[in-house]
């Protein structure tokens, strides 16, 4: 775990970007905290620690989330995607993969004051097999959680994976008072 907290430091020193509607202030900045997943073969719940850093572009748009799992004793996984909330889509394009596109709704209420939860609606395949996928992400001041669960056909919905992160308070510059 003492790699894991050393990426903690690394990923809070990251430059923040510059932009300033609400929903680029409620997402953008580092993050901590778990990953929990459904394993396909056992059926188990599986968590781990993660890290996200999310960058907004400056078209108000697109913005870039960079994770950073920490999957055991000298594991460190990295991964980068590109996400763009468009109106009524969001698409995420992880590098060097196709994109998925979700149907989005309640985008207006977390573009107006930067806290809500958007509902994304979208097809999908696990295990060979077509599935409807739903992700709930709820954003809030200082929390933030994607929430995905998938459905056969005929089937209930069924948990996939969720992640929930708070958001890293960074100090502030200066002496202490």
């Amino acid at each position: 775990m003492a790699t894991f907290a050393a990426c903690i430091a690394i990923v809070a020193m990251l430059p923040q970007g510059l932009t300033t509607p609400p929903i680029a202030t409620a997402l953008r900045g580092p993050w901590v905290g778990t990953l929990e997943y459904r394993d396909y073969q056992s059926g188990d719940r599986v968590r781990v620690a993660t890290m996200l850093r999310i960058t907004p572009a400056s078209d108000g748009k697109t913005f870039v989330f960079r994770y950073i799992y920490d999957d055991g004793p000298s594991k460190i996984i990295e991964s980068k995607s590109d996400v763009i909330i468009d109106g009524s889509t969001y698409s995420v394009k992880p590098a060097d993969e196709a994109a998925t596109v979700y149907r989005l709704s309640g985008l207006e209420k977390v573009k107006a004051d930067g806290t809500g939860t958007l509902t994304l609606d979208g097809d999908g395949t696990e295990n060979g097999a077509k599935v409807v996928v739903r992700v709930t992400v709820r954003v809030q001041r200082d929390s933030l959680t994607f929430l995905r669960e998938s459905k056969l056909e005929g089937k209930d919905w069924a948990f996939r994976n969720e992640y929930r992160f708070s958001r890293v308070v960074q100090p502030k510059k200066g002496k202490p008072s």
